[in-house]
């Protein structure tokens, strides 16, 4: 394997593999899924780095399907109706709390906090 040296950082390359991506698709990529502003971050940018970033970016898109689907299926269960007598039906959820119990999440939180306070103080 054929090895060249980055004169102003240091940093060795794979020649074989820095031929065989595409440098403006790198850039684009960069520019339209990482936020970079400028070819000079394009430019600092290994391999490795890239290609770690781009496996980042997956699994927030993964993260946001299921932000979506949840979403979706929330939508549906809120809208959820039962019985009430002959062919009468009646919310499942007459109240956003008692769907979603805010103070309730808050606390779960706030305990979690206070447990990851105990293995700090160790």
């Amino acid at each position: 394997m054929h090895y060249r040296e980055d004169a102003e950082s240091g940093r060795r390359y794979d020649e074989v593999i820095i031929r065989s991506i595409d440098y403006e698709q790198i850039a684009i990529d960069c520019f339209r899924y990482f936020d970079f502003k400028n070819l000079i971050e394009v430019d600092k940018l290994t391999i490795p780095e890239y290609k770690m970033l781009v496996k980042a970016y997956e699994y927030k898109t993964v993260d946001r399907n299921y932000y979506l689907h949840l979403l979706a299926f929330l939508n549906f269960a809120v809208q959820a109706q039962r019985s009430a007598g002959k062919g009468k039906t009646k919310p499942v959820y007459k109240r956003f709390s008692k769907f979603f119990n805010y103070e309730k999440e808050i606390q779960r939180v706030e305990e979690r906090e206070k447990g990851a306070d105990r293995i700090r103080d160790f």
